[in-house]
């Protein structure tokens, strides 16, 4: 669960709904809650900053295999990240 305000609690499937649900919300979340800046992960990722933040933006469509290392550098199941779309 997710504390927005003390009085109003997300599960984190209800904040991707808030949030539109898209993939690339899905993606800024997901990095943005486990501390990394967009440059980090992208070095991790082998990909530019402009390639990530379009991916998170939802200007561009990642492949399956970036959606699987995303998971794997994450800690994440690939599941995870697909199951609201």
């Amino acid at each position: 669960m997710i504390d927005i305000d003390s009085d109003i609690i997300f599960s984190e499937r209800q904040l991707q709904q808030i949030t539109g649900g898209t993939l690339g919300n899905t993606l800024k979340y997901m990095r943005e809650n486990v501390g990394m800046t967009e440059k980090d992960l992208a070095i991790q990722l082998h990909v530019t900053t402009a390639t990530l933040s379009h991916y998170e933006n939802d200007k561009r469509q990642p492949d399956l295999k970036f959606i699987k290392n995303f998971a794997n550098i994450l800690n994440k199941d690939i599941s995870e990240i697909l199951e609201d779309l």
